[in-house]
């Protein structure tokens, strides 16, 4: 009995007396061990879109020799398969592969398994929002952008634009962006996306659109004009962007409380004529301004 791994040879003996005959040698090999140990590599070896990524294996057998290679799918059945094989379309989420090595005494070897990692879905979720906004700059922000499995992009998922000035921020890594060097009281619109972080990037699309306006200049005095046996009128001087755009415009406020003083309501123009006043009686006002997003500024100093 042989019982380790080696090569053995047997001769026949003579076939008759006279010592006379064929002779034949028979050689073969006793082979009870399995490949050497091994480990695929995957390609890519991260998280992919790619939904067939590509597995290498190789191994080798002193004795008989490697006859044939068999792959798993996670929980699947073994195929024999040679390296580079191409895996088949997988859904998204991990994968584990095996790989096993067949030597030809037919002894066998599992490979260390390893993992594919299969992303095809865009981030979710992505919600635009806007923090401080000035006459000269506005904050857009981005929140709950997630991604079940590759998770958002590790150094830059975010990317803003915005649509009216064709400005955008290009890929980034932080959640706001502050839009500056604007126009007073003029509407900017909006967008933002995510990206994953697979090795081509899963990108969601655009926010829906969402437009702001800049504040409007605070009106910086008033001015009495016309003034009659019973009517005022009153004037703002200061710039005033765009006054008829959206819900801008002013307000002028009567404080002196005396009879037929009254407010005006919201005008989209710089000045307002209070009539139903009382003869040589006095009057007091301020004014405020408001932009096209009806954000008020402060009342002027009341004249």
């Amino acid at each position: 009995n042989v019982e380790t791994d080696t090569a053995v040879h047997f001769a026949s003996a003579p076939t008759n007396s006279n010592n006379k005959g064929i002779t034949a040698t028979v050689n073969y090999v006793v082979d009870t061990t399995a490949p050497v140990n091994f480990t695929p590599t995957a390609n890519p070896a991260t998280w992919t879109s790619n939904t067939t990524p590509t597995v290498t294996f190789s191994t080798t057998d002193a004795l008989a020799g490697i006859n044939y290679y068999q792959v798993k799918i996670d929980s699947g059945g073994y195929t024999t398969q040679t390296s580079p094989y191409t895996l088949p379309a997988q859904t998204d989420g991990t994968h584990t592969i095996t790989v096993k090595a067949v030597d030809r005494a037919d002894n066998s070897r599992e490979a260390s398994t390893i993992t594919v990692y299969i992303d095809t879905t865009a981030p979710t979720g992505t919600t635009l929002s806007f923090g401080a906004i000035t006459a000269s700059s506005i904050i857009a922000q981005v929140s709950g952008s997630q991604d079940a499995n590759a998770g958002l992009h590790s150094t830059a998922p975010y990317y803003f634009q915005e649509t009216n000035t064709s400005s955008n921020t290009g890929w980034q890594a932080g959640t706001n962006w502050t839009h500056s060097q604007l126009s007073a009281n003029t509407q900017y619109t909006y967008q933002v996306k995510a990206r994953d972080n697979t090795d081509t990037p899963n990108q969601s699309a655009f926010t829906t659109a969402q437009s702001k306006y800049t504040l409007i200049q605070t009106p910086t005095a008033i001015s009495f004009d016309n003034i009659a046996v019973n009517s005022i009128t009153i004037s703002t001087s200061g710039t005033l962007s765009n006054l008829t755009s959206g819900s801008s415009g002013l307000y002028f406020d009567e404080t002196s409380g005396n009879t037929g003083g009254t407010d005006s309501s919201w005008t989209q123009t710089n000045s307002y004529q209070n009539t139903g006043l009382s003869e040589n009686t006095q009057y007091a006002y301020k004014v405020k301004a408001r932009n096209g997003d009806a954000d008020e500024t402060s009342y002027t100093a009341e004249s």
